[in-house]
């Protein structure tokens, strides 16, 4: 595989605003697959630095969206501790490797779902910001027991429309409102409910600008605020006390530049954990204060990330 086909890959990933981060990682996953296909490498340790050089532009394209750093990380450790194999055992390893971990990730996606949709009752009215495939997974659930859905229309590139448009061929009552009207639309849901990007060692959630209000806007509601995502998304970078970066987009997706004025599309924001409720994952659901014991066991896949950044400062 070309340096220019990997980059192009790289780009396609990291200029996405139409898919989770979910959804993503099993993209970035499948192009650790097509290098070590398609890799020039002549022994192991050539191939895996190649794996591991893609494996970091991967990471680096969404540096907001944990799946993309644990999922990376945790195929690179596979392969690392199978580096003893000659070179062809090695890519066909990698190769299985990459397709499990990217079924292992739908799988966690579809069962978290699940999940949460068994903690909605018959008749209940959910609020939801911006677009997530384990949500709109977990309403598909709760057809035909009468719940309805109100989603903001997350700007700025609107994917609560995206939300309300499946909703309504999915035959459910679905309510679009502005993003300003979160505060007014949570006194009459029954749950606020919403996805993840991240979710931070001490229970904070990494997720679409707009979620932090939906979780005060809940608070003062008296509603419970749910996070639903796979433990993928746990953010072990932040156990290890790694950067966090929020990304930033272009300003033009807010407006045409305005002379004099600083325009700032921040594209995420954090929702501190006292206004979560519980998270709702594949395996469990965590209070925010257990997040952290969970991701001990993790923090060996990260290792390499950890050590490539410093040799590389």
């Amino acid at each position: 595989m070309s340096n220019v086909e990997i980059k192009e890959r790289i780009e396609k990933i990291k200029s996405d605003r139409n898919h989770g981060a979910s959804w993503l990682s099993r993209q970035a996953l499948y192009t650790l697959k097509l290098v070590a296909e398609r890799s020039n490498a002549t022994t192991c340790n050539d191939l895996i630095r190649h794996l591991m050089q893609v494996g970091k532009q991967l990471v680096e394209a969404h540096p907001s969206m944990a799946p993309l750093t644990n999922t990376i990380s945790h195929a690179i450790y596979n392969i690392s501790e199978n580096s003893e194999r000659d070179l062809d055992s090695l890519k066909r390893f990698i190769i299985y490797r990459v397709k499990e971990l990217i079924e292992n990730s739908r799988k966690s996606m579809l069962k978290a779902a699940l999940n949460a949709s068994k903690l909605i009752q018959e008749g209940t009215t959910i609020i939801t910001h911006s677009y997530s495939s384990t949500i709109m997974e977990a309403i598909n659930q709760l057809r035909g027991k009468g719940v309805q859905v109100i989603i903001s229309e997350s700007r700025p590139l609107y994917e609560g429309r995206k939300v309300a448009h499946e909703l309504s061929l999915l035959e459910i009552p679905v309510t679009l409102i502005i993003d300003s009207a979160l505060g007014h639309f949570s006194s009459v849901a029954d749950v606020a409910i919403v996805g993840a990007d991240s979710v931070l060692a001490d229970g904070s959630i990494i997720n679409k600008i707009g979620t932090y209000l939906l979780a005060l806007a809940a608070k003062e509601s008296n509603i419970p605020f749910y996070v639903v995502c796979e433990t993928y998304k746990f953010n072990i970078k932040s156990y290890l006390g790694m950067k966090i970066e929020l990304e930033q987009k272009e300003s033009s997706e807010i407006t045409d530049d305005i002379s004099g004025v600083n325009i700032r599309n921040l594209y995420f924001d954090i929702t501190p954990p006292k206004f979560v409720s519980q998270i709702i994952t594949e395996g469990k659901e965590f209070k925010p204060n257990e997040v952290v014991s969970h991701m001990k066991k993790y923090k060996k896949y990260l290792e390499w990330l950890k050590e490539y950044s410093i040799k590389m400062e």
